[in-house]
């Protein structure tokens, strides 16, 4: 489900949950290689802008609450905010927007950059 929230509330969002666990310069890493832009897909849900955050904040927030209730241990404290929030890092790069008001979402090979051609 597509939400109406900007970069700038998001970023606001994150840095309440997440700033006693992370350094502003990773935060700024995040804002420059759009971790708070970034879809989630590019056929299925989360196939719009920020998605990918939206989702990973769903999932934070639903890992706090299952701790709390079922009265799960860490062994560090910010455990369950760094599990949440990062477990899809690696998809921050998968995805590129093209005129998002129409829904085109191409997909970018990750290691793209990486591959020597033959």
């Amino acid at each position: 489900m597509m939400n109406n929230f900007s970069e700038a509330d998001r970023i606001e969002q994150f840095e309440k949950l997440m700033n006693p666990y992370i350094s502003k310069e990773f935060r700024n890493w995040l804002i420059s290689n759009g971790f708070f832009t970034a879809p989630a897909s590019i056929h299925h849900h989360g196939a719009y802008t920020g998605a990918l955050f939206d989702h990973s904040f769903a999932v934070t927030k639903t890992l706090l609450s299952f701790t709390e209730r079922l009265g799960l241990s860490w062994m560090k404290e910010r455990s369950p905010y760094i599990v949440g929030m990062f477990h899809d890092l690696c998809n921050y790069q998968s995805y590129t927007n093209h005129g998002m008001k129409r829904g085109n979402i191409t997909m970018q090979p990750f290691f793209r950059d990486m591959v020597k051609s033959r």
